[in-house]
């Protein structure tokens, strides 16, 4: 019921984002993480804010094709709030990607977010909505590093959901995301664990024959399996695939 009530809420705020936006500038969606925002109990507060860290985020179009865009992540004073700007607009379940990666940020780094708002912003995005949870481990890595005060590669991306434990979890369009990733001369791309293979079926001659004057040609589907960093390798100079099961790895590959 809780969880039907929140969402009921986030679509009549964004009713009253759509309504409003003609009128007004940039507004940002708040989401408390819980009753009194963001904020561990017996950690230590951060005591500076300013702090922007930018990651590549790439998707999944409605065409069916790749897509690069950037996810920013700022920190400004505030009271442990999670903010979203809704330019283009995101859907629930990236709100909650969202949420998450604040939420994983403190106890990866172990200070408390509550003297700050968390600003997140997705910009040089084609797409006017924004749905599904697979930069849930961008913006996860982004805020750490925002936090932390350090840079995210800028010749890198990853994509995978992330849960409270930090761990990454898998997605779909991971080949369309990897080539439009190295299509614009990207160096590492970062897969959920086990999603460094994908499978395809292709269509080959299985015989042939005649039936009276026609000739009977006859064909089967074949699952094949292709590696994603022998592909990048062929079609991509210099680009390399990484599978990473948890956030820890994410980092140590993609913050400076």
């Amino acid at each position: 019921m809780e969880e039907k009530q929140r969402s009921l809420l986030v679509i009549l705020i964004a009713a009253l984002i759509f309504g409003l936006g003609a009128f007004s500038g940039p507004t940002f969606l708040g989401l408390l993480s819980g009753e009194n925002g963001l904020g561990s109990p017996g950690l230590p507060a951060i005591q500076s804010s300013g702090q922007t860290a930018s990651i590549n985020i790439v998707a999944v179009t409605s065409q069916g094709g790749g897509e690069v865009s950037k996810g920013v992540v700022e920190l400004v004073p505030g009271k442990g709030r999670v903010l979203i700007n809704p330019n283009p607009f995101v859907e629930p379940d990236t709100q909650y990607s969202f949420e998450t990666a604040a939420q994983v940020a403190e106890g990866v780094t172990g200070k408390s977010l509550k003297n700050v708002d968390i600003i997140f912003t997705v910009e040089e995005s084609k797409a006017k909505l924004v749905g599904g949870p697979s930069a849930g481990a961008a913006f996860t890595v982004a805020t750490i590093a925002a936090v932390e005060g350090r840079k995210v590669r800028t010749d890198a991306a990853i994509t995978g959901t992330m849960d409270k434990t930090g761990r990454i979890g898998p997605i779909g369009g991971v080949l369309e995301k990897m080539v439009a990733f190295g299509e614009l001369g990207g160096k590492l791309f970062l897969v959920p664990k086990g999603q460094g293979t994908v499978n395809y079926l292709v269509e080959e001659p299985a015989g042939e024959g005649r039936q009276g004057p026609y000739l009977i040609k006859r064909f089967r589907m074949t699952q094949k399996a292709l590696k994603l960093d022998d592909y990048a390798k062929e079609h991509f100079e210099g680009m390399k695939v990484v599978e990473v099961a948890h956030v820890d790895e994410a980092l140590a590959l993609l913050v400076q």
